[in-house]
């Protein structure tokens, strides 16, 4: 017997045992008027695809150009001294120091760098897990860059103030301080 649609109401219900909100319709099944929920497929939760490994942080820098592993390695120089741990990869192209955890809004949880640097083909890019909000002042001084929530963006080191730039490394690790796993 086929289903005949009495209405299809457009509201949205609060269903007691998710905290998402369903669509219904209301059609009439053997004479009674039947609600049948919508159900959302629940999908499993994503692994990260950037990851802690044991690839060779050297041979990683020897790839890069001549001036960008010269970059590479005075930030590898300074973030080594910011955070007393040896450069580790993450996935293929990040390098990165030390590790924190963290809780998401969704609820995920894991582990990240501290604070670390990845040479990519526009810009080197550093990552300072504090971000940059409350550092405004410094920004302003530092020299030509731009900035994301957590990435600096410079073209090459000779554009910024280095002595800035390790005050910042170095408040960027202070920051992560509470969190970070040992």
């Amino acid at each position: 017997m086929a289903l005949k649609k009495i209405f299809l109401k457009k509201a949205c219900v609060r269903d007691h045992r998710a905290s998402s909100l369903r669509k219904f319709a209301v059609t009439l099944r053997r004479g009674l008027p039947t609600i049948f929920v919508h159900q959302p497929t629940i999908m499993a939760k994503a692994e990260l695809k950037t990851k802690l490994n044991e690839s060779s942080v050297d041979a990683f820098i020897e790839k890069q150009p001549g001036s960008v592993a010269a970059d590479c390695r005075t930030i590898i120089t300074l973030m080594k001294k910011a955070t007393g741990e040896d450069p580790k990869m993450w996935g293929a192209s990040i390098v990165g120091f030390g590790r924190y955890a963290y809780e998401g809004a969704s609820g995920r949880s894991g582990e990240w760098m501290i604070i670390g640097f990845s040479p990519r083909k526009a810009n080197l890019t550093i990552y300072i897990m504090m971000g940059f909000e409350k550092e405004a002042a410094l920004m302003k001084k530092l020299g030509k860059h731009t900035t994301g929530k957590s990435c600096l963006y410079i073209k090459q080191l000779s554009d910024i103030d280095m002595k800035l730039l390790e005050e910042l490394i170095v408040k960027g690790v202070t920051a992560m301080a509470k969190t970070r796993v040992k």
